[in-house]
């Protein structure tokens, strides 16, 4: 004869299990309590079991690495720190006053030094944070072109746009080294610096009066410093009045006394003076 095994909560259920399953001809009674009244389940049926698992998806083929080609770094395009694409790009155009307006932008070189040439004569400049140079170049020539010198060994150049300088008279010297000469003339000529370090180019300006003749007085002077005094003077002279032939020469003077530290140079007639005439 089966047992009756009464289970009072979910407490004592837990403490008889043991005994409910040692004698399977047992029957289990529930008793649930419900607010003051007990409701009693006897003989329960079996459930089936469930299955809680998750529906079973087909497997993704196994990726063959082999075939998969590797990329390149070098066939990536270059970005700089800001997005923008690495290559320089050079954009020229005319300002004022006979003169050349020149943009470049080299993303991926800030703080670079560049050496930039036109007309047989150049200077050096760097760029900024963000790899810019903005410049306004007095124009030697009414036909020119300018290069761009990386340090790394990239250049880039292109022909400069045709400028008018039939009224107007210039006169160039780039110098190479440090503490280096300068003209000074004697009178209201323009004068334009333009570099920096040991590359600098100085232009000079004289719109030309086709009914006048002026004679522009120049004279070269030089600070003598410990980094001069020892060394040669060496420059490249370049020569443009209206439409006459361009004269183009090299300068050079003999090295200065290093006794002589702290004392200025001048030289007054280490140039022909500048005779400005249409005729």
């Amino acid at each position: 004869m089966g047992k009756n095994i009464l289970l009072l909560g979910f407490g004592l259920a837990v403490g008889l299990a043991s005994t409910a399953l040692a004698d399977p001809a047992a029957t289990i009674v529930v008793v649930r309590a419900i607010g003051n009244s007990a409701a009693i389940s006897r003989d329960l049926p079996t459930l089936p079991e469930a299955h809680l698992g998750l529906p079973e998806l087909p497997l993704a083929s196994a990726r063959d690495e082999s075939s998969v080609e590797p990329v390149r770094f070098d066939e990536q395009m270059d970005l700089s720190a800001f997005g923008l694409p690495c290559g320089p790009k050079l954009i020229t155009g005319i300002a004022d006053g006979a003169s050349y307006r020149v943009s470049l932008v080299a993303p991926c070189m800030p703080l670079s030094e560049v050496e930039i040439a036109i007309s047989g004569l150049s200077f050096s400049e760097r760029l900024s944070m963000t790899g810019s140079l903005e410049l306004e170049i007095p124009a030697l020539q009414d036909r020119s072109d300018i290069q761009i010198h990386f340090s790394d060994g990239e250049t880039i150049s292109t022909e400069l746009p045709i400028v008018k300088l039939d009224q107007i008279a210039r006169l160039a010297t780039a110098w190479d080294g440090v503490d280096r000469p300068a003209l000074f003339p004697y009178d209201d000529t323009e004068v334009v610096m333009l570099g920096r370090g040991e590359k600098t180019l100085q232009i000079l300006t004289r719109k030309i009066d086709p009914n006048e003749s002026v004679l522009v007085r120049l004279s070269l002077k030089q600070k003598i410093t410990s980094a001069s005094c020892a060394e040669p003077g060496r420059g490249q002279v370049f020569r443009q009045i209206g439409q006459a032939h361009p004269l183009s020469y090299s300068l050079s003077f003999a090295a200065r006394d290093c006794a002589d530290i702290g004392e200025t140079l001048e030289l007054k007639n280490i140039l022909e003076d500048l005779k400005l005439a249409q005729n």
